[in-house]
């Protein structure tokens, strides 16, 4: 009797269907997401219309809906199964992937007008053109597999091991990770915008730090000249100059009424050096406007990227984004398990009729509210935007049943505190920025350092080190007091001292920042330092944006641990040093990561600049200032400029003095450096340098084999004061110039562990000019890449 009753009900709700509405939930056949903007024709001269980011469409007439015409650029029009439960309203539509995306392969007369009406409208339809502008916005994310159970019992595997408690039994499907967040954003331009998060909720976590949240990278504006999807830009097809390099094909036309919905496609029109995307623009010709996007890079790889935009019309006439959507499949095969990643990010509360003080605006891009965590709970529940799913309800169950796991913030606030080179520890945290290091002297150097934490004083901080180098057998120490009152400026006073060697004539900059991440590579090789004895007095401030400033008083003895001597002066040397620094990086903002900043970056030039005063023993003027910038060329890759000057008057010892920034023993490429000048082979009281680099991007020569090209060239200039004072070492210095030149390719060979990244590539450099040798091969360096991520 009971299976008649549910026959009974779903017929009569077949029977009603035309007045009672009805989900129809477009999803995945394999992995099951929701597949958002699948066109649906009704077949009725009525407008069709598109699913939203979550794959769903709300219907009344859902008597005849099989017999609609569902469109979607990548799947199968006609091999989709339907699921219909009579106790639910949701039918479910479950498509399969085409796996097949083919190219434009040239631009028809209809793309090309509308595209170059969506051009001629970017100034009314994209968002950021109507700044200043107000926001809100919901965030998940979370992430899933394909098969949870072997996925369980590996990680079961791995807590039995550790001596942990094993996962309690859970037969519900759930999540692997999952996370809300809601944020309030003010922005009026690129430079001026402060995103606050007001709160989070994160599986498995009471108390979650913005160290547990997936944050997904991407453009904000479908018009940008770059699009970046998690965190790589990509030359975006709707710029200038685009037919140049984008083929564009209108796939399919739909009827609105007085409109018309077109679907066009974008291709790249040949394999180039810049990173491309293809992309499924939907267009309506009432407004010239893109309504939705599918975005993707053109190189597919086994890990599928698709990033959704959705663009919704405001009462004012412009577009502005209702939500934003970014799939990571990474493909399942045979006897392998797949895993998807959704971050979903929905926008409301879109105001434009505000304005913004440049003045309120901080270095802090990304920080968190007064009151955040107080009520996060309570908050998200008011402000969600996206309905939690049964599975996300089984997610948040399933953690709350684990005392596994309710230690983790306590691993994220270790995670944190090892990206600054702390280890945590009560009321202490181990240092070891100058504990641990390599190089040609010292050897192997090891120690131990450590700091008191906020949990000792959230004013002051007390540290020391210790360390030992077993080539050259001696030991290191050294300790600093800082006081670091809470103030608008990021006030610090402080005092430190050590006993411990440094590179001798090397150039120091406040708050140096890498452009390339081999420039460290550098120190693993340098083979000439002095022995240091110093005391100083210091303070640190930024009193203005962007700005920072230090002060010091240094005192110390010099002992060169090489032969040399200044004529007219002992072994040891005395110096007292009044030490001005500063830097000034427009546009660079920061992301508030508890008791730290983590810089992010800034489009434009970053300047520094010093200055010492040497006082009683050896009186003395060193002026040095540094400018480094890089900057995307539209389709043609990224340059990486900087520009090094130096002069020191009076009277300088060695070590004092340029040395040259050599790199030619070490066999391994270190960007900003001489890769064909030895170390310490010149020495200068002036110089005016400068490197160049160019990353063209990515060479298709197969599916698996994409190296990057780079071309470089570096130039150095420069002389040397009261050389005849300098004894017992070689000088050679820099008048007639120091040229290089060099290519580079990188990727060649991809190391990939479950902790780094590893990329490996090759780079031939060529010693130019009138400080070149006689034969070619004296004159050719040959250098392994390495790149090493996380």
């Amino acid at each position: 009797m009971k299976y008649w009753y549910w026959i009974c009900i779903f017929l009569l709700k077949i029977a009603i269907g035309v007045s009672e509405a009805q989900v129809l939930h477009f999803k995945d056949s394999v992995f099951g997401e929701g597949i958002p903007f699948v066109v649906v024709d009704k077949l009725d001269r009525k407008p069709v219309v598109l699913s939203n980011l979550d794959g769903n469409i709300s219907v009344s007439d859902t008597a005849q809906f099989k017999k609609w015409i569902f469109y979607h650029p990548e799947y199968y029009q006609i091999k989709y199964k339907i699921e219909q439960n009579a106790t639910s309203d949701t039918i479910n539509v479950i498509f399969e992937n085409n796996d097949f995306n083919k190219k434009a392969m040239y631009t028809d007369d209809i793309s090309r007008q509308t595209i170059e009406r969506v051009l001629l409208n970017k100034a009314k339809n994209d968002p950021l053109q109507h700044a200043p502008l107000y926001y809100e916005s919901y965030n998940k994310y979370h992430l899933s597999t394909t098969n949870l159970r072997k996925v369980k019992s590996g990680f079961d595997k791995i807590l039995r091991r550790l001596k942990l408690k094993s996962i309690k039994p859970f037969e519900k499907e759930h999540h692997i990770l999952l996370s809300e967040t809601y944020t309030r954003k003010s922005y009026l331009n690129k430079n001026n915008y402060e995103e606050t998060i007001e709160a989070i909720q994160v599986a498995g976590i009471e108390s979650p730090t913005l160290s547990t949240v997936n944050s997904q990278f991407q453009s904000y504006s479908i018009y940008d000249p770059f699009i970046k999807i998690l965190a790589k830009e990509y030359t975006n097809p709707l710029n200038k100059n685009t037919f140049r390099r984008y083929h564009f094909q209108t796939i399919k036309t739909f009827l609105r009424g007085k409109d018309t919905l077109l679907i066009v496609k974008a291709s790249p029109k040949r394999s180039t050096l810049v990173e491309t995307i293809n992309a499924y623009y939907y267009i309506n010709t009432s407004d010239n406007a893109i309504e939705a996007a599918i975005l993707f890079p053109s190189a597919e790889t086994k890990m599928k990227i698709r990033v959704y935009k959705q663009y919704q019309k405001e009462k004012m006439g412009t577009y502005f984004p209702k939500g934003f959507q970014t799939v990571l499949k990474a493909t399942k095969a045979k006897n392998t398990i797949g895993f998807l990643s959704v971050s979903e990010n929905r926008f409301f509360n879109i105001n434009t009729d505000t304005s913004f003080r440049k003045i309120r605006f901080s270095e802090l891009a990304v920080r968190r509210s007064n009151d955040f965590g107080k009520s996060n709970k309570s908050l998200l529940e008011k402000q969600r935007k996206i309905a939690l799913t049964p599975i996300d309800k089984n997610t948040f169950e399933f953690y709350d049943t684990l005392g596994n796991f309710k230690y983790f913030k306590n691993v994220a606030d270790f995670a944190e505190k090892v990206y600054f080179k702390h280890i945590p520890l009560k009321k202490i945290d181990f240092v070891f920025d100058r504990t641990f290091a390599l190089n040609d002297y010292e050897g192997l150097r090891v120690g131990l350092g450590a700091q008191t934490n906020k949990n000792v004083s959230r004013y002051a901080t007390l540290g020391a080190y210790a360390a030992y180098g077993y080539r050259d057998d001696k030991e290191k120490i050294g300790g600093r007091l800082i006081f670091h009152p809470p103030t608008e400026w990021n006030f610090k006073l402080g005092i430190a001292a050590q006993h411990d060697v440094e590179e001798s004539g090397r150039s120091t900059f406040l708050k140096d920042r890498y452009q390339h991440p081999t420039e460290w590579q550098r120190k693993l090789k340098v083979g000439r330092f002095d022995m240091v004895n110093e005391v100083k007095v210091f303070a640190e401030l930024n009193p203005i944006k962007y700005l920072d400033l230090y002060a010091g008083l240094m005192q110390n003895t010099t002992l060169p641990l090489y032969t040399y001597s200044f004529k007219g002066v002992a072994s040891t040397y005395s110096f007292q040093e009044i030490q001005l620094r500063a830097r000034y990086a427009f546009g660079l903002r920061y992301f508030q990561l508890n008791e730290e900043r983590v810089p992010l970056t800034t489009s434009y030039p970053i300047l520094w600049f010093n200055y010492t005063q040497g006082r009683h023993s050896f009186r003395y003027h060193i002026l040095e200032a540094k400018i480094q910038y890089s900057i995307n060329i539209l389709g043609l890759g990224k340059s990486f400029f900087q520009f090094g000057l130096g002069q020191a008057s009076g009277n300088l010892p060695y070590m004092k003095l340029f040395n040259g920034q050599g790199s030619e023993g070490f066999r391994s490429v270190t960007h900003n450096s001489f890769e064909t000048m030895g170390y310490n082979e010149f020495v200068s009281s002036r110089y005016l340098q400068a490197f160049y680099s160019h990353q063209f991007g990515t060479l298709h020569v197969s599916k698996r084999f994409k190296p990057k090209a780079e071309v470089a060239f570096n130039a150095c200039i420069g002389g040397l004061s009261n050389k005849a004072r300098h004894q017992d070492i070689a000088i050679k210095t820099l008048e007639d110039g120091f040229f290089e030149t060099g290519f580079l390719l990188t990727n060649l060979l991809q190391i990939n562990t479950s902790v780094v990244k590893i990329n490996l590539g090759t780079g031939y450099y060529y010693r130019l000019g009138p400080n070149s040798f006689d034969s070619a091969g004296e004159n050719s360096v040959l250098k392994f890449v390495t790149q090493i991520g996380f």
